[in-house]
Parts: C-alpha cells; structure tokens; sequence
C-alpha cells in the first residue's frame, strides 16, 4: 500500500467515526456540545468526547447491573 492509499484509507475511517458519533450524538437529542459548538464544527476527537459523556449521562446508577460495589 503506498502512502496515498494509506491516507484514503485513513480519510475514509475518520469519516466513518464521525458520521457515527454525529449520528448517535443526534438521535440522543444532542445538537451541540457541552461548549455550545454546533456538532458539525467538531473535530472527530470532539465528537468522540461528547459522545462518550452523552454515554455517561445516560447510565442508571440507581439500576443494580451498574452498582460497582
């Protein structure tokens, strides 16, 4: 694979991981992040982010499959 292949290859998984985190982020109801930045203008890294705390948001602590002790 030469180093052109290697960069679409690339450009392509970003793309997949974004549409992914945009699209989970929109059918939870999210629109922008916590920051107030429409989620269109965040970077991959930043969708992950907020992703992962609109996850966190939603565990039930009161639910005894997440009670840690």
């Amino acid at each position: 694979m030469d180093h052109i292949e290697v960069m679409e290859k690339e450009t392509h998984e970003m793309s997949r991981k974004r549409k992914f985190f945009t699209e989970s982020l929109r059918s939870g109801g999210v629109t922008q992040s916590i920051s107030g930045k429409q989620l269109h203008l965040l970077s991959c890294e930043e969708l992950k982010q907020e992703w992962i705390n609109h996850q966190a948001g939603n565990i039930d602590i009161g639910s005894g499959e997440n009670k840690w002790f």
